[in-house]
């Protein structure tokens, strides 16, 4: 049976449009990977039993665990109405997205989660070596857009697909998007959003020559 951990929540603060940050506490011993994610419920007799996956946004090293939750129906409904000193439980983190060498971040909306704690983890190497291309619907979606452009400086890009504003790309990834922001193809590539979104870059970047081996999502 998977183990259990009971955490009290410390701090709830909006980041995004419907999207919170949840900081509890780190149960002792505790130990995952940046990019990883657990499967979390809430402590309650109600709600202990519904559990959904989440990707750890804080690293290994933060003494508390952090999680970026956009509200949607459902658990993360639930979640958006909890207060400092509610309990979750979290179990064993599993593996979802390593990180293997310097390369292009590609993410879509909550997309980001997973690479905020491998952003926060890589410190300033992120700067010199990396490069992200985030996409959301409009402005007031994005998380965390003060922290990415002081990690990344000029080698972020924000895209909004249903909004123009100055200094924000005004369009959708595809592939002659790929090909026009894109010189070389020959590292690794990170991809984090929905199934469709994932599905449709990671095809269209094999076809403009990636290496599937390095593609990964």
């Amino acid at each position: 049976m998977e183990e259990e951990f009971v955490s009290k929540i410390l701090k709830i603060g909006f980041v995004a449009n419907d999207v919170k940050s949840f900081v509890i506490e780190k149960p002792e011993g505790y130990v995952f990977n940046s990019g990883q994610a657990t499967n979390l419920s809430i402590n309650t007799l109600r709600f202990r039993d519904e559990k959904r996956p989440f990707t750890f946004t804080s690293t290994n090293n933060d003494l508390v665990i952090e999680f970026i939750v956009k509200k949607y129906n459902g658990l993360t409904k639930n979640l958006h109405e909890l207060n400092p000193g509610d309990e979750v439980i979290i179990r064993e983190p599993f593996g979802t997205i390593n990180y293997f060498g310097p390369g292009i971040f590609i993410a879509g909306g909550t997309g980001i989660t997973p690479f905020l704690s491998i952003f926060r983890s890589l410190g300033e190497e992120i700067v010199k070596n990396n490069k992200l291309f985030f996409f959301n619907k409009t402005h007031k979606d994005i998380i965390c857009e003060g922290e990415l452009r002081e990690m990344f400086n000029e080698n972020v890009i924000f895209s909004l697909t249903d909004e123009k504003r100055k200094g924000y790309l005004n369009k959708k990834i595809n592939k002659s998007f790929l090909k026009k922001e894109i010189t070389d193809f020959s590292g690794y590539f990170y991809i984090c959003g929905s199934p469709g979104f994932v599905e449709s870059i990671r095809k269209s970047l094999i076809e403009l020559g990636a290496d599937k081996n390095k593609i990964i999502f």
